[in-house]
């Protein structure tokens, strides 16, 4: 009823507009029903033009909302390993609820195409299933054009030749909203009216979407002959009025991402914005690209406004960062955004940016005025937005460490974040040999902004691999901050002296378990937590070590399917990647023994292990021969870094084990008793993700593997276990060695 009561009392109001010829500000209007030039800004009452005029512009209001829609984006369901669904039905939610605060919810759902992955039959019946769980469409129309996704392009990943008039007879009559006698489903053109305002959707040529024509995406003769009639006739009869101009490819050239180029696909249309710039009451709302609307550059004003709408279910990025395997960052599928656009009665639009991931909204929402005949409504957005952007500053602290990983140094850099008016998009890091001036290594490393609505939430400092240095050389770092609008910093810099074979002092460890006389483990450092499972010990025993020997605590395993468990309390399941895949490495360091003595082919055995569908862990392996096991994300697969000889089945073995993820790379030693005894390259880094392996994620097992599968020792002591945020170096190794030889003296 409450719907019903919004409906017929904005019918009401659009009579009364068209009476006097659309929806302007009818107090600056003058009295040739034209407004005066002003140049609006967001928030102020009073604008000043260059010709010293002052016009009142009537702010948004929002006691008098009179339509309320979504425009949202790239639902691409069925997309893999993304409950998809879910995303889109917490979407449509969101953005009611909000709408609900200051009017009677939304009014419409304006959908800017990739509604499903595959363009099956099966994945729009499951959409429209799902958006039927929160409107009826009949209440609440869904507008939506269609993407590269939704029709079969060519690209590898459709299967049925859907259409416009397909995903309407799937859907049913009740989603025909548009007007039937303004509209063409031949070619993909539909003309929508809620409320009195004005929604086309206008879809390129399917073939389209493919190809490295830098000319982008193009339509047919005929949807490009409608848009332009179509849009001649709306804005004559309502010239004060914002016209909605739905297309899946953004038009180039105007909002992040529009300009994007990759592969053989087109992200990007030129064939509309000859048509579109005749007519400043357009707004053009654009997908495809899943770029962050929490961008500025996500709005843009010159003939006409567009509007990026990110996506629903996961967000991109512009090619060439260091950190970001292609244009989706790993974390991509945390991001869910889109729009809420709110219309007063005065024709002006507040377009509120949502963050769907953590239920906020992203910054301060973006006003627009409603159109004027001199265009004064389309200054608030403009390029010239850089003109007056503050460039960033780098003021905090910067080192860098360089790790020995089977002969390769391997360097990375550490720096306070740096600060800025909005946010920073990205940094720039240059390595120059300081000898002969020579550039290194070059990077760009993409910072964390997309995931947070508030800038102040991002990461406070950084720490960026920078590949291999040669050893003896001195290296001049350099850090540069960008902001959005490409402004750079002051240069943040140091230098760094690589050795010959690296420093021999041990930085501290993050964890370092004492095994206690009464039974007990401690982490002296306080990240973790330590239990014994299966009815394990922990006791004082007699070992031997190069030939010492003392009575030392341990934990105890006599039989299969005793162990213990190290739980990383510093990390979650979620963020143990930070240590794992962090651009200084990581190191485990064990000193054990495995005393199963029977003769055979032992298989595997857990020392510090964590396998399961996923992960890394120390081993032992074929005859108790110890490795490090890795699960690396190229090849789904597990891998060993093999030592060249087994542990003795007598005495302590102690055994260190180094990673470091470096482009796409992971770097992994294995050191035995203080020695290298092996060392591999595999691309990608390690795997964590898998649902099954995350409830073990920031957990070890101590004698055998984490999780229900298990590698089980059979008799095995450990009395020293360590683990370190950075990649050891040999000579690292070597004190650490040492210092485990020390605790039999």
């Amino acid at each position: 009823m409450k719907r019903m009561l919004s409906v017929l009392l904005a019918s009401a109001m659009i009579l009364s507009f068209s009476a006097c010829g659309g929806n302007g500000d009818s107090t600056t209007e003058n009295s040739k029903g034209t407004s005066d030039s002003t140049s609006a800004t967001s928030g102020n009452t009073e604008q000043t033009t260059t010709s010293q005029t002052v016009t009142p512009t009537v702010d948004f209001d929002e006691e008098n909302i009179v339509l309320s829609f979504a425009a949202i984006s790239d639902t691409q369901h069925k997309y893999s390993g993304i409950d998809t669904l879910s995303k889109f039905k917490n979407a449509l939610k969101q953005l009611d609820d909000l709408a609900l605060e200051n009017s009677d919810g939304l009014d419409a759902v304006l959908f800017v195409g990739d509604l499903v992955q595959n363009a099956q039959t099966s994945q729009v019946k499951e959409f429209k299933t799902a958006y039927e769980e929160i409107f009826s469409p009949s209440n609440v129309p869904l507008i939506f054009s269609l993407g590269n996704h939704d029709v079969n392009c060519n690209a590898g990943y459709t299967y049925e030749n859907l259409n416009m008039e397909s995903f309407y007879s799937i859907f049913g009559e009740s989603y025909r909203s548009y007007e039937k006698e303004t509209s063409d489903l031949s070619i993909g053109c539909t003309h929508t009216i809620v409320k009195g305002y004005h929604f086309l959707c206008i879809n390129p040529i399917d073939a389209e979407y493919i190809g490295t024509d830098a000319g982008g995406v193009r339509y047919s003769e005929a949807a490009k002959k409608w848009l332009d009639e179509t849009l001649a006739k709306i804005t004559t009869e309502y010239p004060n009025q914002y016209v909605f101009v739905n297309t899946h490819p953004m038009l180039y050239g105007t909002t992040y991402g529009s300009t994007l180029l990759t592969g053989n696909h087109r992200w990007y249309t030129k064939d509309l914005t000859s048509i579109v710039e005749k007519y400043p009451q357009v707004i053009t709302f654009g997908g495809h690209t899943h770029f962050p609307i929490n961008d500025e550059r996500s709005i843009m004003q010159d003939k006409f406004t567009s509007i990026g709408c990110g996506s629903v279910t996961y967000m991109a990025i512009e090619n060439g960062f260091s950190n970001v395997n292609g244009t989706v960052p790993s974390d991509a599928s945390e991001v869910s955004s889109g729009h809420l656009l709110e219309v007063d009665a005065n024709g002006n639009i507040r377009v509120t940016r949502m963050n769907f991931t953590d239920n906020s909204q992203y910054k301060t929402a973006w006003t627009l005025y409603a159109p004027k005949a001199d265009g004064s409504h389309l200054k608030s957005y403009t390029a010239e937005r850089a003109n007056s952007n503050k460039a960033p500053q780098m003021n905090g602290n910067i080192s860098v460490t360089s790790s020995v990983i089977g002969g390769s140094t391997v360097g990375s850099v550490t720096f306070d974040a740096g600060t800025d008016d909005d946010f920073v998009h990205h940094y720039v890091i240059k390595v120059t040999n300081t000898a002969n001036g020579s550039v290194v290594k070059e990077l760009k490393h993409l910072t964390d902004f997309y995931l947070y609505s508030d800038p102040a939430d991002m990461s406070a400092s950084y720490s960026i691999a920078l590949g291999s240095l040669q050893s003896g050389n001195e290296y001049k770092v350099e850090v540069i901050a960008v902001d959005s609008w490409g402004a750079q910093s002051n240069s943040l810099t140091t230098t760094v002296q690589v050795s010959d074979s690296g420093t021999a002092e041990l930085p501290d460890a993050i964890v370092d378990i004492d095994f206690n006389e009464d039974g007990t483990a401690t982490d002296k450092k306080g990240n973790s937590t330590f239990e014994l499972v299966g009815g394990a010990s922990i006791g004082v025993k007699e070992f031997k070590h190069n030939g010492a020997t003392k009575s030392l605590a341990a934990i105890n395993v006599t039989s299969s399917g005793q162990s213990g468990t190290l739980t990383i309390d510093k990390y979650t399941s979620e963020t143990i990647s930070n240590l794992y895949n962090g651009a200084s490495g990581f190191t485990f360091e064990a000193f054990y023994i495995s005393r199963d003595t029977d003769g055979t082919d032992k298989g595997t055995a857990g020392i510090l292990c964590s396998t399961e569908f996923g992960g890394l862990g120390i081993a032992t392996t074929s005859y108790g021969t110890p490795g490090f096991c890795t699960y690396t994300t190229e090849k789904k697969s597990y891998k060993y870094t093999y030592a060249k000889s087994k542990a003795s089945e007598t005495e302590l073995t102690h055994v260190v084990t180094t990673a470091i993820v470096y482009e796409d790379t992971l770097y992994t030693a294995i050191y035995v008793n203080g020695e290298l005894a092996g060392s591999e390259e595999s691309a990608g880094k390690l795997w964590l993700e898998d649902t099954r392996y995350l409830p073990y994620a920031n957990q070890l097992s101590v004698g055998n593997d984490i999780g229900p599968n298990g590698f089980p020792m059979k008799d095995f002591s450990c009395v020293d276990i360590k683990i370190y945020d950075v990649a050891l170096n040999a000579n690292q190794v070597s004190t650490a060695y040492d210092n485990a030889c020390d605790l039999l003296k």
